[in-house]
């Protein structure tokens, strides 16, 4: 969390002031909460309330493709609630993740495209059965349902792929002090551009491919 929230996910003021961050998990004890007599909609309610009053949601992502968050429906849900409130989203990937995503850009691996399209609240996880129920049932009772927050998702992730791809080639075309690094570096930039255009074609978004 430190080292992706320390880097994409945060950005301090203008005036100089710090970035502070709500961690509902740090917030709420999870083991009070399986046994607290509260309903459903109480929680929804909070999280829901805490991402309008904050304004900005920062989804941190241990890995991509697969990425533990996009298999939870709390997490999920909390993609759908700062949706609903008007709220910004921003994705951070903590340096492993970057760099292993761009290896996989880089080898042009088709695991990039089956997994962010198989991203699915209606298949996600709850430690609670009857959470699960809920979120499903209040995701559905929104407008668009699940399909709405599904492409939603799937859309911000595609985002942080392409901007990987970006930022893969630009760091791979870089001066290096050694030619043979600088011919290698090229011929990375080369594969990383091309595949992550062969990606967003595949997608039917052709002018953005055509400019990688």
């Amino acid at each position: 969390f430190a080292a992706a929230a320390g880097g994409d996910g945060a950005r301090d003021s203008d005036d100089g002031s710090c970035s502070f961050f709500w961690v509902d998990l740090a917030m709420n004890d999870q083991h009070v909460a399986q046994t607290a007599v509260r309903p459903f909609s109480w929680w929804t309610d909070t999280f829901s309330t805490m991402v309008r009053n904050i304004g900005r949601t920062v989804l941190i992502l241990d890995s991509l493709p697969l990425a533990t968050a996009l298999t939870r429906a709390w997490c999920l849900f909390e993609v759908h609630a700062t949706a609903a409130a008007g709220a910004e989203l921003h994705i951070a990937l903590p340096d492993r993740a970057r760099g292993h995503l761009g290896t996989l850009l880089a080898e042009g691996s088709p695991r990039i495209a089956s997994a962010l399209d198989a991203v699915d609240l209606g298949r996600a996880e709850c430690a609670m059965a009857s959470d699960r129920a809920g979120i499903l049932a209040a995701v559905r009772s929104a407008p668009g349902g699940l399909g709405a927050l599904n492409d939603r998702v799937r859309a911000l992730l595609w985002t942080a792929v392409e901007e990987q791809g970006w930022r893969a080639a630009a760091a791979a075309m870089a001066p290096q002090a050694n030619a043979a690094l600088r011919m290698g570096a090229h011929a990375a930039a080369l594969r990383t551009g091309a595949h992550t255009a062969t990606l967003l074609l595949a997608r039917g978004d052709a002018e953005r491919a055509a400019i990688l």
